[in-house]
């Protein structure tokens, strides 16, 4: 099973891709990163593992535990309103996801539900004067059994 960021940063690119316009790992303006953020571009969306809760095993006979995984979002942009806008974008685009299904390739991980655990946080404005902002959410998901 994928980190939950690594997971996330795909998938913000396939389901809002006018949020974030750039790549993984890429050059361009609204690019997303996995728990890094480097100070090129300027423009920039991160996703970072955060702590989440305990594992539960559930009732429903599942070998696999419910993970509740946690995640952080940051943006990092030139415009105050635009780079908070886009971080409020990639919010609703998650929570609203519903259920989906992740693969690594050799492990479907089930994703239940995304939702927040904090409204978007004011970082402050980095040495290049650009706005950062962040926001906590958790993920529910489980590895479908074999």
């Amino acid at each position: 099973m994928n980190s939950v960021s690594k997971d996330i940063a795909y998938k913000l690119l396939s389901v809002a891709p006018t949020v974030v316009s750039g790549t993984f790992g890429g050059t361009a303006n609204w690019s997303i990163f996995v728990n890094t953020q480097p100070t090129s571009p300027k423009n920039v969306f991160s996703v970072w593992d955060s702590p989440g809760r305990n594992p539960q095993y559930s009732m429903d006979k599942s070998k696999n535990p419910l993970r509740y995984s946690g995640f952080q979002l940051r943006v990092r942009g030139t415009n105050y309103n635009t780079t908070w806008s886009k971080l409020q974008d990639a919010i609703k685009a998650l929570v609203q996801l519903g259920r989906f299904v992740v693969t690594d390739g050799t492990t479907d991980v089930i994703y239940s539900t995304i939702s927040e655990t904090t409204e978007i946080i004011p970082l402050g404005v980095d040495e290049k004067e650009s706005y950062m902002f962040s926001s906590n959410l958790i993920a529910i998901r489980r590895e479908k059994d074999a």
